[in-house]
């Protein structure tokens, strides 16, 4: 295959990041963007380069794409997943793949069925820290992985804004994907506990344990309770302990700020809009996959269900004030 034609189906935030790590690809053409909103579908044509603006991803579809990035809300991601995959039009699907485990379940029994290419946005398996941190793992510089702690913390403004997904699905599912990536692992049990102030639709804090099969222990937490009008919005750490030693992973501190009015701190290591960064290997990775007609051999659909699932067990076990979820 030479020139891969790519959709995009939707166009908020992250919609764009994607529009922008593919216009950069050589051979790769920006076909078409499906959305709803048409001055924004606009909008984004110009500044990237993007063949047509579509109302809907079966308008989309009918014009003939190779692949297609669908970055809707989570909520809205199976009917064009499925559609796509019914169609032989690869995917790739932001994270989290469903909103709730039946979605994902679905999505997970079509690509089974169909055959098709689903690549699970999980930025973070294409950052490099964290691919360097599992080249230790897989190097046996750890020992066996007995332990695993995690915290992803976020602005107020995170909290205000993302009123419709708990934080389990929203940051956590992040650290669940690593979890289970560094371990090879599957998690059979967790409980967890949450903050919720009265009237709020979400938790302000989630902090959950669970149990692998391994017998390893890891400890996800979130907070969304940083200032939001702070240059640094973000507190991440992701720490492995094992029989053979101890790594982590330590992002509480930006490698780039920018001084100014207001002072920023590019993320260096998602994407800066130049080529660089996990966004780009991704887009990478996703049209080389396209290309060779072949599923992801960094990550599949049934890793992240597995996250899923995890994500759900964390939601009612929180639910329930704290109570065992077990996990087949």
């Amino acid at each position: 295959m030479g020139n891969v034609r790519i959709g995009i189906i939707g166009a908020g935030a992250m919609g764009e990041a994607h529009a922008g790590a593919l216009a950069q690809l050589p051979d790769v053409t920006l076909a078409g963007i499906a959305t709803r909103t048409r001055g924004r579908g606009e909008e984004l044509a110009a500044r990237y380069g993007i063949g047509a603006v579509h109302p809907d991803a079966a308008a989309l579809l009918d014009a003939g794409v190779d692949g297609v990035v669908i970055a809707t809300g989570d909520n809205d991601h199976v009917a064009p997943t499925c559609l796509a995959l019914e169609r032989r039009v690869a995917v790739l699907l932001e994270k989290p793949i469903a909103g709730d485990v039946a979605g994902a379940e679905t999505i997970a029994a079509t690509v089974a069925r169909t055959g098709g290419i689903l690549v699970p946005g999980h930025i973070l398996r294409f950052t490099l820290p964290y691919q360097r941190l599992r080249a230790e793992v897989a190097a046996g510089a750890l020992g066996e992985i007995v332990g695993v702690a995690a915290r992803r913390d976020r602005t107020r403004a995170i909290h205000e804004h993302y009123t419709w997904i708990h934080p389990a699905f929203l940051t956590c599912v992040h650290d669940i994907d690593l979890a289970l990536w560094m371990t090879g692992s599957r998690v059979v049990r967790v409980r967890a506990l949450e903050h919720r102030v009265a009237g709020d639709p979400q938790p302000d804090i989630v902090w959950a344990q669970a149990e692998l099969a391994s017998g390893a222990l890891a400890t996800f937490a979130t907070a969304y309770l940083h200032p939001s009008d702070v240059p640094v919005p973000t507190s991440d750490r992701f720490e492995l302990f094992g029989t053979g030693g101890v790594a982590a992973v330590d992002l509480t501190q930006p490698a780039l700020v920018v001084h100014g009015a207001p002072t920023r701190a590019p993320d260096w290591l998602i994407g800066l809009g130049d080529g660089t960064g996990a966004m780009a290997e991704e887009a990478r990775h996703f049209v080389a996959c396209v290309r060779a007609g072949r599923p992801s051999p960094v990550i599949g659909v049934e890793d992240a269900l597995a996250g899923i699932r995890v994500a759900d067990a964390i939601v009612r076990s929180a639910a329930s004030g704290g109570g065992d979820i077990l996990l087949p």
